[in-house]
């Protein structure tokens, strides 16, 4: 039974982070298994220049901007949103 996963990396777009991206996209594709993959950071221009630069994949993954230092009521708030559009619609 397939088992989709919906998975936030926060600082995918560096080294560390691109290359967990990197590896759960592989094992995705490898297990034929969908994983949704959300890349969060402070910058979308970093995570273009990880798309640019072949960080992370092309394909399959997106990006929510997430300020880790900022109001906490905000990060939560984005979350959450970021959760709820991870689940399926009925």
């Amino acid at each position: 039974c397939c088992v989709a996963l919906n998975v936030l990396v926060v600082g995918g777009s560096g080294r560390v982070g691109g290359s967990t991206v990197r590896w759960l996209k592989t094992l995705s594709d490898r297990e034929q298994n969908p994983i949704s993959i959300t890349v969060g950071g402070r910058r979308s221009e970093s995570y273009q220049a990880a798309l640019r630069n072949k960080v992370i994949p092309s394909q399959g993954v997106d990006f929510v901007s997430l300020d880790i230092d900022g109001d906490e009521s905000v990060l939560k708030q984005t979350l959450e949103q970021w959760k709820n559009s991870c689940s399926p619609s009925d």
